[in-house]
């Protein structure tokens, strides 16, 4: 299953000269907590709620006066949007992350999942698969 299937194509986007009053801005009005920083339509780094509450406003930074170039995580980990789930949650646990842009074969930003995302689908999936055992029965050890 594509993880675009999971995830979602509605995310925020901004270039990384945009100030992070501006970014916040954008996470209000689209009630996320992370947007995408892109050059063109490839994803260069990310930022999160977190992420300016640690590095600008801990700091007593003006976001007025902050680019999220400045903030932002630029050691980007992206996936292929032909990934699989699995393979995500892999690389959320080995970077430690919960949320990862999903690229197409050019590279381009198409999508971003999450973990929350991939425990919703998980989940699901094993309800289906529940339904699906149900009416076996089940075999008793001993006795």
């Amino acid at each position: 299953m594509s993880l675009t299937r999971i995830g979602t194509r509605k995310m925020s986007t901004a270039p990384s000269s945009t100030p992070i009053a501006e970014i916040v801005r954008l996470m209000d009005e689209n009630d996320v907590g992370s947007v995408v920083i892109v050059r063109g339509s490839k994803p260069i780094g990310i930022i999160t709620d977190r992420d300016i509450v640690l590095r600008v406003v801990r700091k007593g930074s003006n976001p007025h006066n902050v680019q999220v170039g400045d903030v932002m995580s630029s050691e980007l980990a992206s996936i292929s949007d032909s990934s699989t789930p699995i393979r995500a949650a892999e690389l959320m646990r080995e970077r430690q992350i919960r949320r990862l842009p999903l690229v197409d074969a050019n590279g381009d930003l198409v999508g971003i999942v999450t973990l929350d995302d991939l425990l919703f689908h998980i989940g699901r999936e094993i309800g289906e698969l529940s339904e699906v055992l149900a009416p076996f029965p089940v075999a008793h050890l001993g006795g």
